[in-house]
């Protein structure tokens, strides 16, 4: 089943069973044989839906804003 193919199943209550995911993301999205995939501290995470703010949470490394102490 290619990416297209989940894409389309996705409205459908009842997918086709012929593949069966490989595991779950951190939100709880499943992925399957094929999809790239990053592990961060245990979590998994999909490349594609990395950003700099799931990085850093995933670290444990909290931003900060910069102000001038007077």
């Amino acid at each position: 089943m290619t990416a297209l193919d989940r894409f389309a199943a996705l409205d459908n209550p009842f997918p086709p069973d012929e593949e069966l995911p490989v595991g779950c993301t951190a939100d709880g999205t499943p992925y399957y044989e094929g999809d790239e995939i990053v592990t961060l501290n245990g979590e998994v995470y999909f490349y594609d839906n990395l950003d700099v703010d799931t990085i850093l949470t995933a670290l444990g490394i909290a931003a900060h804003t910069a102000i001038r102490e007077i």
